[in-house]
C-alpha cells in the first residue's frame, strides 16, 4: 500500500499576462502554512514531492517544505502545468522510486479528475486542498488511471 498526497496550489493573484507566473496572495501563503500543519499533525511527510513548474505551485511547495522542515527530494515538472491526468501518472512513473508517501502539487481541473479516477467520486478541491489517497500498489510503476484507492 502506498500513500498519494494530492495538493492543489494555494490562492494566487487573479490574473496577469503570464498565467504560469502568477504568484500567491497573502491568503495563499497562509493556506500553505495551514496545510503544512495538517500534514505534520497527521504524520504525513512525503518522501518525494513532484510539483508543477508554475510559480504558484513552486511557491506553495516551498512554503510546505519550509513549514515541515522537509529535506527530501523535490522535482518540478512542466508536464504538471494544467494538463491531462495521465501526465501526472507519467510524472510519478518517471520520478518515483521506492517512496511510500508521494505528493503531487498541481492544478484543477486535473487534480479533481485524478482524484475522481482513484476513488470513483468527484470531490471538489479548492485552493490548497489536500487529498490523501491510499492506493493498493507496491510499486509506483503500477499506478494508473484505473487504480482504485481509498481516501485516507
Amino acid at each position: 500500500m502506498k500513500t498519494l498526497l494530492l495538493l492543489r496550489h494555494a490562492e494566487a493573484v487573479d490574473q496577469q499576462d503570464n498565467d504560469h507566473e502568477r504568484e500567491l496572495t497573502e491568503k495563499g501563503r497562509q493556506q500553505s502554512q495551514k496545510v503544512s500543519q495538517t500534514l505534520r499533525q497527521k504524520n504525513l511527510t512525503p518522501s518525494l514531492i513532484i510539483s508543477s513548474s508554475s510559480k504558484r505551485t513552486r511557491q506553495t511547495t516551498a512554503l510546505v517544505i519550509g513549514e515541515l522542515g522537509y529535506k527530501g527530494r523535490v522535482e518540478y515538472s512542466e508536464d504538471l502545468y494544467i494538463n491531462h491526468p495521465q501526465k501526472y501518472i507519467d510524472a510519478v512513473h518517471h520520478y518515483a522510486t521506492d517512496e511510500n508517501v508521494l505528493m503531487l502539487v498541481g492544478h484543477n481541473p486535473t487534480l479533481e479528475d485524478l482524484l475522481r479516477n482513484f476513488v470513483g467520486k468527484l470531490y471538489p478541491m479548492g485552493k490548497c486542498a489536500l487529498a490523501v489517497v491510499n492506493v493498493p500498489i507496491t510499486d509506483w510503476k503500477e499506478l494508473s488511471l484505473q487504480t482504485r484507492g481509498t481516501l485516507g
